[in-house]
């Protein structure tokens, strides 16, 4: 479950610009082949911290023709993939 309560107590008593900032970009259906979109969201966060990363860049999740493409030839920029 998300929670933000910490983060939120505590983001004003570093300046943003003087945080450190590591992002992990990564291609769900890619990152563990045939999770639903629930199962990464409860593997991922512990996956990324662990590795030390500090922010998440999600590749396209919207519907799109053609899986070579990772997302990128959109026919469906409101519908997240079924393909997962």
């Amino acid at each position: 479950m998300w929670r933000d309560e910490e983060w939120m107590a505590e983001r004003g008593a570093r300046p943003v610009h003087e945080a450190p900032l590591s992002v992990y970009e990564v291609h769900l259906p890619s990152w563990r082949p045939g999770l639903t979109y629930r199962q990464l969201a409860e593997q991922l966060p512990a996956y990324v911290c662990d590795l030390g990363f500090t922010h998440v860049e999600l590749m396209p999740v919207a519907e799109h023709p053609f899986g070579g493409s990772w997302g990128y030839q959109v026919t469906g920029f409101y519908a997240p993939t079924a393909r997962l």
